[in-house]
């Protein structure tokens, strides 16, 4: 056995998707690197071998390099303000991640469609007329000291999902709606999102590159807060903003409890939507089985708790030891006729 595979059976046994985060050391503190064989005593008997877990399959010297910061005069962004919305009487409602069709507000049950004239300022979205789009809506009290969403710094996009639950250690790089501005002025896919609350919400206006080799588990990328630096934008009430699935953001705790309404909208570029943790639509309106796999079960769970669809599975990746730079382009959908939102 070489250090190749004993770090897949590693990576498998710990339920871990990015075979960069599993480093194996040495009785004597060397770092064992892939392609070579295992280190024996001169007695024959294999060495103890350490394993450590890194946050990420980057090493932090290299951490700078695989983030890229924008500023206002930049043809690209990673965020972007588009307009000022106005929230209706909140009712209660609390739904995440529901499929519906993009311009068509009759795919949206009646008791959310109030929230159609926000859904109509995603300007971005006419480009994906009759795409299956994804809706969350939170209204809940939040207690001081709290946050309505889920805190710490993260990216939409989950990084790395395992295909296989075994040594095979077969993944797929996972998609969360995407996004792109083009030329600075066009958006393309994306996510789109407000609050009613001021300085709920932190956005760096940067792009992390490699998910797949830069993020932990969903999405998390706590170990690139310094590198980061200070965030952005402070999101302020009642602003709609445009962002990718790789700028990173955070939901930031109240210091005073307060009624907070949060709204997004998710493009038609989700790869995997987690039944458990999303609105089933009453309609009937379920997620596109030709771009998006359906999981069964807790995200944050191992993955022995996750039992995907194979019926509803495209495979965007399926390297046994990672993924290549070339496989980690952003996805982009075919072009139907733009429909008028509004």
């Amino acid at each position: 056995e070489d250090v190749t595979l004993l770090r897949s059976r590693v990576a498998a046994s710990l339920r871990v998707a990015q075979l960069g985060r599993v480093v194996l050391l040495s009785s004597a503190g060397h770092e064992l690197l892939d392609g070579t064989p295992l280190p024996y005593g001169s007695d024959g008997v294999p060495t103890i071998v350490t394993v450590t877990l890194m946050p990420c399959a980057v090493r932090p010297s290299q951490y700078t390099s695989y983030i890229v910061h924008y500023h206002s005069h930049s043809d690209s962004r990673a965020v972007l303000p588009v307009g000022h919305v106005r929230f209706p009487e909140p009712q209660g409602i609390d739904i995440n991640m529901m499929p519906f069709h993009i311009g068509s507000k009759e795919s949206i049950p009646k008791e959310y469609q109030q929230y159609w004239p926000l859904i109509a300022q995603c300007i971005g979205l006419d480009s994906e007329c009759g795409e299956v789009g994804f809706l969350t809506i939170q209204e809940t009290v939040v207690e001081t000291g709290m946050s309505q969403r889920r805190p710490g710094l993260h990216l939409e996009c989950p990084g790395v999902v395992l295909q296989e639950r075994d040594a095979s250690h077969k993944a797929q790089l996972a998609f969360w709606g995407a996004g792109d501005t083009g030329d600075g002025y066009e958006l393309d896919g994306g996510i789109y999102m407000a609050s009613s609350v001021s300085d709920s919400c932190a956005v760096w206006d940067a792009q992390v590159q490699s998910p797949d080799l830069m993020c932990s588990a969903t999405g998390d990328i706590e170990h690139l807060r310094e590198t980061l630096g200070p965030a952005s934008i402070q999101m302020q009430a009642g602003e709609l903003y445009w962002l990718t699935d790789t700028t990173p953001h955070e939901s930031l705790p109240l210091p005073d409890g307060a009624l907070r309404q949060y709204f997004r909208v998710v493009s038609s570029r989700v790869s995997v939507w987690y039944e458990s943790h999303s609105t089933k639509n009453p309609l009937g309106i379920v997620p596109n089985p030709g771009i998006t796999r359906v999981i069964v079960g807790d995200k944050f769970a191992s993955w022995d708790d996750i039992e995907a669809q194979p019926d509803l599975t495209r495979r965007i990746v399926g390297h046994e030891h990672g993924l290549s730079q070339e496989e980690t382009r952003r996805p982009t959908a075919d072009r139907k006729q733009h429909c008028d939102l509004m």
